[in-house]
């Protein structure tokens, strides 16, 4: 058991570069992300990793999934023409 605890040891806190490459893959198929940009992973544990990204996601198609779930382009309407007067 030793051995094998001091074998993995060495494995902690190093990057995880296939795994990161199928999620920045996954999310770049995404219709909704534009980029994604400063990929940063790291083994925590034997089975565990972190992974932080900086996601940019593609506004119009946001807006457009938004009030198509929301159903509230009238009053979104109505929010902008109120600011457009003040």
């Amino acid at each position: 058991a030793i051995f094998i605890i001091n074998r993995n040891r060495t494995f902690l806190g190093q990057s995880v570069p296939r795994r990161t490459r199928d999620v920045v893959r996954t999310l770049e198929a995404d219709e909704m992300v534009l980029t994604v940009q400063d990929v940063k992973s790291v083994l925590v544990g034997p089975q565990s990793a972190r992974f932080k990204a900086e996601i940019h996601f593609n506004p119009q198609l946001l807006s457009d999934k938004y009030l198509a779930a929301h159903n509230n382009l009238r009053e979104v309407h109505k929010t902008c023409r109120a600011v457009e007067t003040e």
